[in-house]
């Protein structure tokens, strides 16, 4: 695994990116005041961890301005960029709290998405857990937060060979994927390995 820095006591795996000199600029996270943060589309959200293995991050979810009124209202909720190789996992079981009632609008476990939307004249709070058996109690459920996920990134992008030079067994060669790009791509008889 490479190592791309830390913050909070928190390792930044590649391809991760804290700053310029450090993973691949698709997967930048901001480390400010000692904390590490995710940019959604409209908000931050604290990372709480990240495991490099899953290539999971947990992020703290939101807190409340107000009984039963989430801290991303304003921002209609998370929404993830989906032009970003970041989505929300599967793992997470979302439940969306409307203020009037302060009933569940909906329990469910989420499927890979962008968006958790929260809204006025509709649910306005959220929270998610990550793994819980919803058999248990709510007071041994694991602390608040969301699972998102990011994918693998692709061969780095180049303009000359010089791009490359520190890529064994790599040559800048026209993308099959995006016409008119280039990538560090493979010579053949090697296969590329993102970690």
């Amino acid at each position: 695994m490479v190592r791309c820095g830390t913050c909070c006591r928190i390792l930044v795996p590649y391809p991760l990116s804290t700053g310029p000199n450090y993973g691949d600029q698709a997967y930048k996270i901001r480390c400010t005041a000692g904390a590490l943060w995710f940019e959604a589309l409209k908000g931050s959200y604290m990372i709480v961890s990240i495991n490099p293995l899953t290539q999971w991050i947990i992020l703290r979810s939101p807190s409340f301005l107000a009984t039963c009124i989430s801290g991303d209202i304003c921002t209609q909720g998370i929404q993830l960029d989906d032009n970003l190789p970041f989505n929300i996992t599967g793992s997470n079981t979302i439940i969306r709290i409307h203020e009037d009632s302060i009933v569940l609008c909906v329990q469910y476990r989420w499927f890979t998405a962008y968006v958790v939307r929260v809204h006025n004249g509709g649910c306005l709070a959220f929270q998610s857990f990550v793994n819980i058996d919803t058999v248990n109690p709510p007071e041994k459920w694991p602390e608040p937060g969301l699972e998102i996920e990011w994918a693998l990134p692709q061969e780095p992008v180049c303009k000359t060979q010089l791009n490359c030079r520190n890529l064994l067994h790599l040559s800048c060669s026209a993308d099959p994927m995006n016409v008119g790009s280039m990538r560090c791509l493979c010579k053949k008889g090697f296969t590329w390995d993102p970690c």
